[in-house]
């Protein structure tokens, strides 16, 4: 069949369409048909499945929220009970523990200088008036080896821990890490 001109046609009069084209249109129609009914139903069951929804999702919180509530509170009676057994004083460390419940007495505390002698006492120098530099630096040499390293040592730390706990917060020398061992060996 010879190709037809457009210009040749006359206004309005229709074009005959050849298979392809008009399978073409078919197909577009019927694309756009089925986006139009696509939207229609979402459009239409989009409260229903809002609705759907809240209805379904109340019990299931409800569901979720009372078994979790369940099992805290299973965990929670087997804590009370396992810690009614053994004392709460099981779980502290064992030093810790025998400090605080098989100590001396507080009397005892009070009475006994030699925390105050052995700790306390060589602090003084700093506060012994008219006491120059001089005088101070020559009673700081004089006091044991440990005290000197507190006293010239930087950092809260080596204060309050002894000397294996700052060892055990500080990285290790390259020499001396080896990693087959167990940390603070």
């Amino acid at each position: 069949m010879p190709a037809r001109d457009k210009k040749a046609d006359p206004p309005g009069e229709d074009v005959p369409l050849d298979r392809r084209s008009l399978l073409l249109l078919q197909l577009r129609l019927l694309a756009y048909a089925l986006l139009l009914l696509f939207a229609w139903c979402l459009w239409a069951l989009l409260p229903f499945s809002v609705f759907l929804c809240l209805f379904l999702a109340a019990p299931a919180l409800r569901l979720g929220y009372g078994a979790g509530a369940e099992l805290i509170v299973l965990e929670w009676d087997h804590l009370r009970e396992e810690t009614h057994r053994r004392g709460l004083a099981s779980y502290l460390p064992a030093g810790l523990r025998r400090a605080l419940l098989e100590g001396p007495t507080l009397d005892a505390y009070m009475t006994d200088t030699t925390f105050f002698d052995e700790n306390i006492r060589w602090l003084q120098l700093y506060f012994i008036p008219g006491l120059n530099e001089e005088a101070r630096r020559a009673a700081v040499e004089a006091l044991p080896e440990g005290r000197r390293r507190l006293l010239n040592s930087r950092g809260y730390a080596r204060w309050l821990l002894s000397n294996e706990r700052v060892r055990a917060l500080l990285p290790a020398a390259e020499e001396e890490y080896d990693p087959r061992l167990p940390p603070n060996h």
